[in-house]
């Protein structure tokens, strides 16, 4: 069986923008991934806070996506990984 461990992680931009990775621990194995990263203003409202949740979900159920997903023993290398494929903020 394979059991997941959902843990958010934030990233604060400037005043007004804040980046939170959702990441996946494989209890099993303890390897990370980021699932996903999502973009919150101060002016986000619940709706947006709503549909990531959404979004995470359906890509979770997907296994096919959890297959494709890399994994890493480390999770500050799978968050800089995520950052390097998906062009999120440098450091």
């Amino acid at each position: 069986m394979d059991l997941f461990k959902e843990t958010f992680v934030w990233r604060r931009v400037d005043a007004t923008l804040a980046i939170r990775y959702s990441c996946l621990q494989r209890l099993g194995t303890s390897d990370y991934c980021v699932q996903s990263a999502d973009d919150f203003h101060v002016n986000s409202v619940a709706p947006q806070h709503n549909y990531f949740q959404k979004q995470f979900l359906e890509l979770f159920i997907d296994a096919n996506r959890l297959e494709m997903i890399e994994w890493f023993e480390e999770l500050e290398t799978a968050i800089r990984q995520f950052d390097t494929d998906f062009g999120e903020v440098e450091d």
